[in-house]
């Protein structure tokens, strides 16, 4: 609307720039990213009693935080990859 054209032309651009192998991939990049964060999560949660700088509260969030910095690195590598 704000470039001035109307609908038709819109989804007439986006049928043909897209094809099926983009929504696949990003499919793909979807499944994978949340097996990443779940299996992260899951590891991070499962030892938060081993944590050797905290216990109890401060190593759930200890845990958290450390789940959440290494699925966002991971996220990264992954999608480089």
């Amino acid at each position: 609307m704000l470039m001035g054209l109307n609908a038709g032309t819109y989804f007439h651009h986006v049928r043909t720039g897209v094809e099926m192998e983009d929504i696949t991939g990003g499919f793909v990049k979807a499944v994978v990213f949340a097996v990443l964060v779940s299996m992260v999560c899951c590891f991070q949660g499962y030892y938060t009693h081993l944590r050797r700088d905290g216990y109890g509260a401060k190593a759930v969030g200890l845990s958290t935080t450390s789940a959440v910095v290494m699925s966002c690195v991971l996220i990264l590598v992954a999608d480089y990859v």
